[in-house]
């Protein structure tokens, strides 16, 4: 069983990541290092990612409600 103070930092982190994911992308800055070439593009692929993940969600709750509404017409 995970210990308690690693289950907070798990969740602090995630909280963190969760906030840097949510805020518009800026490929000058990573937390807590100079950005090389290489971490900007690991950053820009995450936050893409996220992104994408975020308007599949959307997109796939959306056609749920064109479905039942079209269902609801007929």
């Amino acid at each position: 069983m995970p210990d308690t103070n690693d289950l907070i930092e798990e969740r602090i982190s995630y909280e963190h990541w969760q906030t840097y994911m949510e805020v518009d992308f800026d490929p000058r800055h990573v937390p807590r290092s100079t950005p090389c070439a290489e971490h900007r593009m690991v950053a820009a692929m995450e936050y893409a990612a996220y992104q994408l993940g975020q308007i599949n969600q959307r997109l796939g709750r959306l056609m749920e409600l064109t479905e039942g509404a079209v269902r609801d017409r007929h």
